[in-house]
């Protein structure tokens, strides 16, 4: 592992040698994508919106740039049942970007919220489109 991510662990996570030393493979690769992983925004739009308590309508959408939500590019209000969907979209992103494929290349690119909707016994229902789009 370079230098720059050693001392990055080490600065910003409070790593120690050793703590570093048991990283897996998998996220020393991780780590070593990271500027690529940080060239795309990820972009959750919302297409579909009824009765949402949040009144998020279609069109509104969140940005994120790696696992933080930009608040200046991002135009719906914050909804804490619509975040554990995108995160895990966006671990799959990143895991496409690792791997070297298209971000944009996701089967399953849509999202719903975790509100069931009226007719199941919630209040409302949002769902959204992911897709990235690269920033460097």
């Amino acid at each position: 592992m370079n230098k720059q991510i050693r001392g990055f662990l080490r600065d910003s996570l409070g790593f120690k040698d050793d703590d570093v030393d048991k990283l897996s493979p998998h996220m020393i690769r991780l780590l070593t994508k990271m500027s690529d992983i940080m060239s795309y925004r990820v972009i959750a739009e919302v297409i579909e919106s009824a009765h949402c308590p949040r009144n998020l309508k279609v069109g509104d959408k969140y940005v994120l740039i790696g696992a933080d939500l930009d608040l200046k590019e991002s135009t719906a209000p914050f909804c804490i049942y619509l975040m554990p969907p995108i995160a895990r979209v966006r671990l799959i992103i990143t895991e496409r970007i690792v791997e070297g494929l298209d971000p944009n290349g996701l089967l399953f690119n849509t999202i719903e919220c975790e509100d069931p909707g009226l007719d199941y016994g919630g209040l409302g229902h949002v769902r959204m489109r992911v897709n990235c789009e690269r920033t460097a």
